[in-house]
């Protein structure tokens, strides 16, 4: 049982960090083409974390809340809370069962 939790706790982290990869991909994408172009594409690549909020926003200011950008962004900031969640309590129950 505690190897099917881990496998499953490494799958579901490994789909979180290929989730949010191709977030920032998508939002490097929207840079270049909404942005002003290679430039825009490019700070947005080299500040991974105030791009997504900046862009987050903007695509909110431009269709309203419901878009598939922001609905991307929200579902990937809950995949990763939810993941750290449950590395913490992982982490908290290998230190219990240590002891």
């Amino acid at each position: 049982m505690k190897k099917l939790l881990i496998t499953a706790f490494f799958l579901l982290r490994l789909a979180s960090y290929i989730g949010v990869g191709l977030l920032h991909l998508w939002t490097v994408y929207i840079a270049f083409i909404v942005g002003r172009g290679f430039i825009a594409a490019a700070i947005t690549f080299f500040l991974p974390v105030l791009s997504e909020m900046f862009w987050f926003g903007a695509m909110w200011n431009k269709f309203g809340f419901i878009n598939w950008f922001t609905l991307a962004c929200l579902c990937c900031l809950f995949l990763y809370n939810f993941m750290s969640a449950v590395g913490s309590l992982m982490t908290g129950y290998e230190q219990k069962e240590a002891a």
